[in-house]
């Protein structure tokens, strides 16, 4: 089973806000030390960091959101982020739900009761795309193909309540 990676539908968009305001970082910096140098140092220096605190937070956080990926793989699922990855065992997922009213999302209920939101796939809207529904549906498809717990019987007979030959007792009665 090759691997399937969802990205979200406007990553460029958020590539490019996470560029403006790298760049809003460096030009308020340059213009700080150079058009004032008369500026006394700890005015300059408070101003300075009021400013790269101001605009580096929205442009990591619009970075995070641009680079951040979901892979399904043939053991699991995997949640990239520029800064940390996670793997997720289809056997640790209980359930793959879609939540949201206008904008849609997958979420996970893993075995130890908690839930998890997927950065990707999205969909927004009225009612969700063709793509997105593919989407989940080949999620739920792996996970229950990887958790599929019916197996092919180990002898003939084996799967009939009266065991490999088909005769004997049922739980709790004698033989006659």
């Amino acid at each position: 089973m090759e691997d399937i990676e969802y990205r979200r539908p406007d990553r460029r968009l958020w590539l490019a806000t996470g560029a403006f305001f790298s760049l809003l970082t460096v030009l308020g910096q340059l213009t700080v030390w150079g058009f004032y140098p008369d500026w006394p140092f700890l005015r300059a220096v408070i101003f300075s960091v009021f400013f790269a605190a101001c605009t580096i937070y929205p442009a990591l956080v619009s970075f995070d959101l641009a680079l951040t990926r979901t892979v399904l793989e043939a053991g699991g699922l995997r949640i990239q982020r520029p800064w940390r990855r996670r793997f997720h065992p289809w056997t640790d997922i209980v359930a793959i739900t879609v939540v949201g009213a206008e904008h849609y999302k997958v979420q996970l209920e893993l075995t130890d009761s908690s839930l998890l939101r997927l950065p990707a796939p999205l969909a927004s809207g009225a009612s969700m795309d063709p793509q997105f529904r593919h989407s989940v549906g080949e999620m739920r498809r792996r996970q229950r193909a990887a958790t599929d717990t019916r197996a092919a019987p180990s002898s003939p007979g084996a799967d009939r309540p009266g065991g490999p030959a088909g005769r004997g007792t049922a739980a709790g009665q004698s033989p006659r």
